[in-house]
């Protein structure tokens, strides 16, 4: 079977490069790249394997197609599947509050829920 199509939004190519700079910036620029290779491996492995992930637990019911997620601790890649197309939306730090960052970035209301 054909691979997926797989795409950054430019939110989410943000996410990285925030990532990594906050961490080269710490002096650890060994330690950034190696994050960035790891995170850039995840969403590679997407175009094979899309639909392993799992739902997004804070969204679950608010997005349509669902938003999906892989761990790379402690960060969370968010992506959509649709039409044999991966969407990388979000790369998240799970220590931070996701759901404040979800509902800036979607315009959703997620303490309504259920």
């Amino acid at each position: 079977m054909a691979d997926w199509a797989v795409y950054w939004s430019p939110e989410a190519r943000d996410d990285l490069e925030g990532i990594v700079e906050f961490i080269a910036a710490r002096g650890d620029v060994e330690n950034a790249l190696a994050i960035f290779e790891r995170i850039a491996a995840s969403v590679d492995s997407l175009a094979t394997m899309p639909e392993r992930g799992r739902a997004v637990p804070e969204v679950r019911l608010a997005i349509e197609p669902p938003l999906l997620e892989l761990i790379e601790a402690p960060w969370r890649i968010m992506y959509a599947c649709e039409r044999r197309r991966v969407i990388v939306t979000a790369i998240i730090d799970s220590r931070r509050n996701v759901s404040a960052i979800l509902e800036s970035r979607f315009g959703l209301k997620l303490s309504d829920t259920p």
